[in-house]
């Protein structure tokens, strides 16, 4: 399986999407705040602000 799928599997974000949101691929949670970046997005809310 390709890096860039695994991760949208694990956290709900593809690599490429990463890249331009500047989150980080290897958390779930760039931020901390409890949320998974992909939930955060999908919801319409900032994956980098608590």
């Amino acid at each position: 399986m390709m890096n860039g799928l695994k991760n949208l599997e694990t956290y709900g974000v593809a690599d490429e999407t990463e890249k331009k949101l500047g989150t980080n691929p290897n958390k779930s949670d760039s931020d901390g705040d409890g949320h998974k970046d992909g939930t955060e997005v999908l919801n319409g809310f900032d994956p980098l602000k608590k």
